[in-house]
């Protein structure tokens, strides 16, 4: 998955004349900083198994749900309102739609059978398919400074819908609750990871070269290992936490946990066919879409598959897609350093 959008252009720069410019950037920095600090808050409070299981007990979660997920986007929004009220109404509808289909597809579902079966992929679907085709607005943050709001509320919504809403769904794994042996086991994934995921990129000309650590010293910095470890988890909580995790779920103990697992690489995989290709750091390659020349990004599906089994059996094995999520960010971070 893709998760990157296309930075919007400040808002600010043309503010309503009711409103000071300086107050306008005031106001929108500190709703943004407001919007951020609730989406940790609320990414934390969802891994305690106690918090999920008050929220599962209001009298409807699936309002509890939305609210939950809709919280950081209507405060994120308030100076998109007062600066461009049509612009803000057409993008919080496309939110609005977003947050209320797959919630309100969980609530209608059948408790057994293929129907049941059925909404789950919808559900996935509807989660996942806006984001890979950047439907939703990237024009939410009135500074142009955030370009991440339908990812992290993906991730909201993702974690709310299968642990609020439909809280007798197979466990996604959202927990900072790790044993010895979750911790050990992350630990040689990484190091499988590193051996496997890595010369599979350099074969297929994705990745250069080892060079110098110390010609990346920022790339060293421990932001970029919280920066990865996020994007990390968006993808772990999609593609183990969900697809595998209800392949699982749908096939039965027939199938058992390995071909769940190849079938979920396979559609991450599938993911990365339309990625945008990546010159090598040590190359100096450019960022190229393939879409501008109606090609397919073989290599990095390809990449993309290798890794998969990878971190999906992290999630077989230990049933976290937080110890997955480590897993995957610690070979990424091999990647970006020595890469």
């Amino acid at each position: 998955m893709d998760a990157s959008t296309t930075q919007p252009a400040p808002l600010m720069a043309t503010p309503s004349t009711r409103f000071d410019a300086e107050a306008v950037e005031g106001l929108s920095r500190g709703c943004e900083g407001t919007a951020a600090m609730a989406w940790t808050v609320l990414f934390v409070l969802l891994s305690s198994s106690s918090f999920l299981a008050t929220l599962s007990a209001t009298p409807y979660p699936a309002l509890t749900a939305v609210g939950v997920v809709g919280a950081p986007i209507a405060l994120a929004s308030i100076p998109l309102l007062l600066l461009w009220p049509p612009h803000a109404a057409r993008t919080l509808a496309a939110y609005t739609a977003y947050i209320v289909t797959p919630i309100a597809l969980a609530a209608a579902r059948p408790a057994t059978g293929a129907v049941g079966h059925a909404v789950d992929a919808a559900c996935v679907a509807a989660l996942w398919a806006p984001l890979e085709t950047r439907l939703l607005p990237p024009a939410l943050s009135a500074t142009g400074t955030v370009a991440v709001w339908g990812m992290c509320t993906g991730l909201l919504s993702a974690v709310t819908v299968f642990s609020v809403v439909r809280p007798a769904a197979v466990p996604i794994g959202y927990t900072y609750a790790l044993s010895a042996g979750d911790v050990a086991v992350g630990a040689a994934a990484a190091v499988l990871g590193a051996v496997s995921v890595l010369p599979t990129a350099m074969a297929v000309g994705t990745a250069g070269r080892p060079h110098s650590l110390a010609a990346s010293p920022v790339e060293a910095k421990g932001g970029l290992a919280i920066a990865l470890y996020a994007s990390a988890l968006a993808e772990e909580i999609l593609f183990r936490g969900l697809v595998q995790n209800l392949l699982t779920d749908t096939l039965g103990d027939a199938y058992g946990r390995g071909v769940p697992l190849v079938l979920a690489a396979g559609v991450y995989a599938a993911s990365h066919l339309r990625s945008r290709q990546r010159g090598s750091r040590g190359g100096g390659g450019g960022v190229a879409p393939p879409g501008s020349r109606g090609g397919w990004n073989f290599p990095a599906a390809t990449v993309a598959g290798v890794s998969g089994l990878v971190y999906g059996g992290v999630w077989a094995v230990t049933g976290k897609v937080t110890v997955a999520a480590g897993t995957h960010a610690a070979v990424n971070w091999v990647w970006r350093v020595f890469f």
